[in-house]
């Protein structure tokens, strides 16, 4: 198993990973349109999506103490299934955050945005419950997220499936222009991380769109929960999703 890994320490004052934007020039993202935006069926080297158009990262902050790596992994699941594939990201955030990043291209998600984003995942043996998950649309690009925790019912999906799938409706983002998506961002931010959780690992399967409620429905039936509700300024939104904001940074900028 190669690890790609990405470290911060007290003292390390050098260039150690980088931020959001590691796809140069050059290297044009590929866009990522759907229904399948990325699987982890096969070994990193084997994907239908270029290996530089997603990553990993840190806050660069030379002060600060932690680290992030990913690797594909396959994985057991109950009841004699065939293995799955997953990319498992091991992160630690004592302080400040890191997380993993994946380029969309430029794509045009229209004709999703009644629909949902559907992460499946794995936690591991330790394991947050609790991740941002931003969009960058537009040019330039701005970006919006959502906080998505895991509750009761992706546990118990989990233990019967070997995996639970998490469905985060669009519209709780509040992006309004869908047909220029640059970036798709996962987060893990010691600030909402209880202590017990800042080391540990989450796995990720596969990100899709579905499309309507009832494409959400047949895509998560028995599987897990489903995030459906609208966006408010703050609050909590039925142990799923809470506190979507929208910000006016530019693309990479973390």
């Amino acid at each position: 198993m190669q690890w790609i890994r990405f470290v911060a320490s007290l003292g390390l004052l050098g260039v150690v990973g980088g931020p959001a934007t590691l796809v140069r020039a050059e290297d044009k993202p590929v866009p990522l349109k759907g229904p399948v935006v990325i699987e982890f069926s096969d070994e990193l080297d084997k994907l239908t999506v270029p290996r530089k158009q997603f990553g990993i990262f840190r806050n660069e902050e030379p002060k600060t103490v932690q680290w992030i790596e990913e690797a594909w992994t396959k994985v057991k699941v109950p009841g004699g299934k065939k293995p799955l594939g997953f990319l498992d990201l091991k992160y630690e955030v004592p302080q400040e955050y890191n997380g993993w990043w994946l380029k969309l291209g430029g794509a045009d998600w229209s004709k999703y945005r009644d629909g949902s984003l559907v992460l499946r995942l794995r936690p591991g043996t330790t394991c947050t419950t609790v991740f941002k998950l931003e969009l960058k649309t537009g040019e330039p690009a701005t970006a919006s997220h959502v906080y998505v925790r895991l509750n009761d019912a992706f546990r118990k999906a989990v233990a019967r499936n070997g995996y639970g799938d998490v469905a985060v409706s669009l519209d709780s983002f509040g992006i309004r222009d869908w047909t220029r998506m640059r970036e798709l961002v996962l987060v893990f931010e010691s600030s909402r991380i209880p202590v017990r959780d800042q080391k540990g690992n989450l796995l990720l399967h596969s990100i899709r769109l579905v499309r309507g409620e009832g494409d959400r429905r047949g895509l998560l039936e028995g599987t897990s929960q489903k995030a459906c509700v609208a966006a408010r300024p703050q609050g909590v939104h039925q142990h799923v999703l809470f506190l979507s904001l929208s910000s006016d940074r530019g693309e990479g900028e973390r």
